[in-house]
């Protein structure tokens, strides 16, 4: 997987804080790996915004937003994306073991794990 660190590095630095703020304030609300390396999101803002990422063998990644500043050479809405990608795979790059699911369906050790990269 591509080094989200060193794509943000694209990123104007007022974005990357916007989104970051997004990311922080649990913005990013799905996210999916739809085929390996290629995610699909929705992030809250004015309106329900839906991101697409593809990280593969590119040297940069391709990133789609539906929201109107996409016209822009990213949005913050990508970044949000982004922070969650690196935490999720950071946390865990695959589901937990199933040992770690109580009955309930409920994954208290993987949401406390990934809670902690919300610093």
């Amino acid at each position: 997987m591509m080094d989200i660190q060193s794509l943000l590095k694209e990123f104007d630095d007022e974005i990357i804080e916007r989104g970051k703020a997004y990311y922080h304030d649990g913005r990013v609300i799905e996210l999916k790996k739809v085929f390996p390396g290629e995610y699909h999101a929705k992030v809250a803002g004015s309106d329900d915004y839906e991101v697409r990422v593809v990280l593969s063998g590119e040297d940069r990644g391709s990133f789609d937003c539906n929201c109107p500043y996409w016209d822009e050479p990213f949005c913050k809405h990508v970044v949000a994306v982004l922070l969650a990608i690196e935490a999720q795979e950071v946390c865990w790059p695959s589901p937990p073991p199933r040992t770690l699911r109580p009955r309930t369906g409920r994954w208290p050790l993987w949401n406390s794990l990934c809670g902690c990269f919300k610093s």
